[in-house]
């Protein structure tokens, strides 16, 4: 009896630390802000454009001296194009329009 008793002891008390440490760790998904773009960008490579105030995630600053964000679309409708050929992330580089 005793050594069970220690096991879910044991067990309440990991269970508990590995909830707070993932609901106030500062790598959490739930940390991580939203910015309101100041600027209309244009998406290279492709004909478009994000308009000022797009607001998107912050995911990750790169050591290579950019910030990786996420834009999180809904589409209703319409069709695409499943592309299988694809692995991991798949970057489009945006530069800020300075002249219209």
């Amino acid at each position: 009896m005793g050594k069970g008793l220690f096991f879910l002891l044991g067990l309440a008390i990991g269970s508990f630390i590995t909830v707070i440490y993932f609901k106030y760790s500062g790598n959490s998904h739930n940390n991580k802000p939203y910015f309101k773009l100041q600027a209309n960008y244009k998406i290279e490579g492709v004909d478009g454009y994000l308009k000022k105030g797009t607001i998107i995630r912050m995911d990750e600053g790169m050591d290579e001296g950019f910030d990786r964000y996420i834009l999180y679309l809904n589409i209703k409708g319409g069709k695409l194009q499943k592309i299988d050929s694809l692995n991991g992330v798949y970057p489009y580089w945006l530069s800020e329009v300075t002249s219209q």
